[in-house]
């Protein structure tokens, strides 16, 4: 058998963290297929940090741009101004930055500046949860397939040791509900861009009622539901995980793998990460004897505006399941081998449930009792 790498990309686009199941496969709840959609585009503004005059570490000194770390929140007061349209009226808000608050702490207010003003103006809206969702999902008196926009989001992204910070939202392509410019003062107005198509983004409200937009990206195929569907008929075994992203913050959220077995039980394994955090691109590489074949899913906590990427190190060949398993040792037992006994049954069950952690002296066992049995029952057979 020859090991292959599949990689995933996940950005989280607006400024809120969310808690997003990988390789879920189920056809209905949160991060289903049902809740993927191509149909939008992602706009954007994008900004140098000079223009928001001073910005500041997370401990109070002074960012510099270095090719490494992320300015945390601003270090002066100023004013922003957004426009956003809705229908065929435009909203228009002032709000005032502070010196040391938080970056993505101020885009919240923004947003929740905005859901105010619809609350006010749109009748349609009742609650401050339903204008939250910027016209989305069928709230307001709007069509089931959205017509609106997910909320400002920032990411910052590196070009050598020059940052660019953008303002990011999403919405349909001939959407009129949308964010339409920001005007930074002694900067000028700046018009959110026509937007670029994307695929794969996952539209899930939140429990305040924002609608957060994650992206999945196949790095191999393009196409995340393809890579989804075939777990159904064509399982990877997972040898090893590398997990990158822009900030260790990120890295050292846990996965957590979830597997439904076929009683419905539900078992569960949370790897729990370690970064040095002098290290200058935040990765981590794990030893893994997980098996994702459409019953087994991750859940990890995207940070707002991170991305985090997986290269997932993987067995091909077509892995074998428990339940295939125990059909090969049924049918040794059928021609009067047993070559299984209760307690290697248990043990079998227990290895090949997919959970055994990330242990290195796990990886080559569950592939050595694979390759045994099975010729076992091909020698049987024949």
């Amino acid at each position: 058998m020859q090991d292959v790498e599949a990689s995933i990309r996940v950005t989280n686009i607006t400024c809120f963290d969310e808690d997003v199941k990988l390789f879920y496969t189920s056809p209905d709840g949160k991060y289903s297929l049902s809740t993927s959609t191509d149909n939008y585009v992602v706009k954007r503004v994008v900004t140098t940090p000079s223009m928001w005059g001073p910005l500041l570490n997370v401990d109070g000194s002074i960012w510099v741009s270095d090719g490494k770390t992320f300015p945390f929140a601003f270090g002066s007061t100023r004013f922003f101004i957004v426009k956003f349209i809705f229908g065929l009226d435009l909203y228009s808000k002032t709000t005032f930055y502070t010196a040391k608050e938080s970056i993505e702490g101020f885009f919240r207010r923004v947003n929740e500046d905005i859901a105010q003003l619809l609350l006010a103006g749109v009748a349609s809206f009742t609650t401050i949860e339903e204008a939250r969702t910027l016209g989305l999902l069928g709230i307001g008196g709007l069509e089931d397939t959205g017509e609106g926009s997910t909320p400002i989001g920032v990411e910052m992204i590196y070009n050598g040791n020059n940052l660019s910070i953008e303002l990011v939202t999403a919405c349909p392509a001939a959407s009129s509900n949308s964010y339409q410019s920001v005007t930074i003062p002694g900067e000028g107005t700046f018009s959110f861009t026509d937007g670029t198509g994307v695929k794969n983004l996952f539209l899930n409200r939140n429990s305040l009622g924002w609608v957060i937009g994650i992206i999945i990206k196949d790095l191999q195929g393009d196409d995340y539901n393809s890579l989804l569907n075939s777990l159904l008929n064509n399982p990877l075994y997972i040898d090893e995980l590398r997990q990158y992203s822009r900030s260790a913050s990120q890295v050292i959220e846990p996965l957590n793998f979830i597997q439904y077995d076929v009683d419905g039980n539900i078992r569960s394994l949370v790897e729990t990460n370690v970064v040095d955090p002098y290290q200058a691109q935040p990765s981590l590489d794990s030893y893994a004897d997980i098996l994702l074949s459409g019953q087994t899913y991750c859940v990890v906590k995207m940070l707002a505006g991170e991305s985090l990427e997986l290269r997932i190190v993987v067995e091909e060949g077509g892995a074998l399941t428990y339940e295939d398993l125990k059909s090969i040792d049924d049918l040794l037992a059928e021609q009067g081998v047993d070559m299984i006994y209760q307690s290697e049954r248990e043990e079998l069950k227990e290895t090949w449930s997919n959970f055994d952690g990330f242990k290195e002296n796990k990886e080559n066992e569950n592939k050595y009792k694979l390759l045994l049995i099975a010729l076992l029952a091909i020698l049987i057979i024949k």
